[in-house]
């Protein structure tokens, strides 16, 4: 009989044989969790992301632009431009727009969007403007927002709950252009 035969033949070094063997497991299985845990965490941090568009509506009774945020976690909001020829003109819509006439006002608007935080499929409108297409008034006003807006593009500097650098998004609004 071998020497290793010998060895494991004797009850108590099989104990000692089996001991180490269940600690090389639990310390493998420990390190399996530890990496799982890990893994989970990123996956957690990759999925919760916000993904930010801007939504345009431009109908004979509606005009409008807002922020959107698709993802699936929040979006900070840490700087907003409004850009026309790359030229940073101001930090909101509303203050670009044309004087509205008499009788006529903006149904929705926001002044300040830095620091603001868009959760989950929330949206925030820029600038929103309704009225009656029939109205002469309202018609002439509509179609001077729209020559306001064509030109301009929005630049959105946002982070998302994990994340340590901004991103950032930037959409034409082009689509005013008729």
């Amino acid at each position: 009989m071998s020497s290793w035969q010998q060895y494991i033949s004797d009850p108590e070094n099989l104990n000692n044989i089996i001991a180490g063997v269940a600690v090389g497991i639990s310390f493998i299985s420990t390190l399996l969790a530890l990496w799982s845990v890990y893994l989970q965490r990123k996956h957690n941090q990759i999925s919760i992301k916000p993904l930010p568009d801007i939504i345009f509506g431009d109908y004979t009774n509606e005009i409008k632009v807002a922020l959107h945020n698709h993802g699936l976690g929040p979006m900070v909001l840490t700087k907003v431009e409004i850009l026309k020829d790359g030229v940073v003109l101001d930090d909101n819509l509303i203050s670009l727009m044309p004087e509205q006439p008499k009788g006529i006002d903006w149904d929705d608007f926001v002044e300040l969007l830095k620091d603001r935080i868009l959760a989950p499929g929330e949206e925030k409108m820029l600038v929103k403007l309704t009225g009656n297409p029939k109205n002469k008034t309202y018609g002439k006003f509509r179609d001077k927002v729209r020559e306001e807006l064509a030109p301009l593009s929005v630049k959105i500097y946002y982070k998302g709950i994990y994340d340590k650098e901004e991103t950032i998004f930037e959409k034409e609004l082009d689509w005013f252009r008729r």
